[in-house]
């Protein structure tokens, strides 16, 4: 398809777009995007949907040689965070029908502290909180806490 003038900007996900300029496939979208304004958005700003992004891998546990193999792909940063904000997901009890976001990395401290931001819509009203911690128990918590006391 193609987009004409009719709209006053457009958002995308940036993942795609360098996928897509990096693509050597021969049919690739001619994508000139140099005249054009692109920003990324601030996660904690515009949070996104819990695990937004994360990669799953599964397969049977029954097969040994299969999971050691899959194992060299596991990045355990990116594990910790996806499994905070799943969790924070399930004590809001958010499904498809359910306005919420959930962001977590780790701090730039380096010390292990965890960033938690989550966004909840509730009645029309936006409802955001900010939790750190080291324990990612106490960081859900105190997400959740927040979202629900308000």
């Amino acid at each position: 398809g193609r987009l004409d003038d009719d709209f006053d900007g457009v958002i995308v996900a940036a993942a795609g777009v360098v996928r897509l300029q990096g693509s050597t496939l021969e049919d690739r979208p001619d994508l000139r995007l140099d005249e054009r304004i692109v920003a990324r958005l601030d996660p904690k700003s515009f949070v996104p949907a819990p695990a937004q992004g994360a990669l799953a891998l599964q397969c049977r546990a029954a097969d040994e040689d299969l999971v050691t193999t899959l194992s060299v792909l596991a990045h355990g940063p990116t594990q910790l965070t996806v499994a905070v904000e799943r969790a924070l997901l399930t004590k809001v009890e958010g499904g498809c029908d359910v306005a919420f976001g959930a962001y977590c990395k780790e701090a730039s401290s380096g010390d292990g502290t965890l960033e938690l931001f989550a966004m909840l819509e509730r009645d029309g009203r936006l409802i955001a909180a900010k939790a750190r911690d080291r324990d990612p128990h106490a960081v859900v918590d105190m997400a959740w806490e927040t979202l629900r006391e308000s």
